[in-house]
């Protein structure tokens, strides 16, 4: 079974009324509570660049874990850089 995300075009919100725009985020508000994911299209953003993303993501993340360890944050800036799951807050391995 495959996993199907809300699509949500942005077009309407940049070039639309305020109705648009509400109703955009009333959009995105349903599908994060919903699903926690959505396509975003009509954003304006080259694919060359959203390319670009997914290679260098999917190149970190095939990297020796030793490598992905070295990006780490050393102290905790919410959900930003890399997390190795493997230990909990206390530096301690998790089963």
């Amino acid at each position: 079974r495959g996993v199907t995300f809300t699509t949500i075009s942005l077009d309407a919100y940049l070039r639309g009324s305020p109705q648009a725009k509400l109703r955009i985020a009333q959009d995105l508000d349903e599908a994060l509570q919903t699903a926690g994911f959505f396509y975003l299209v009509d954003h304006g953003v080259p694919l060359s660049v959203t390319e670009g993303i997914l290679n260098a993501t999917s190149a970190f993340f095939e990297l020796p874990e030793e490598d992905k360890r070295a990006a780490q944050q050393k102290e905790k800036f919410g959900d930003l850089g890399y997390a190795d799951n493997s230990l909990d807050d206390a530096g301690m391995h998790c089963l």
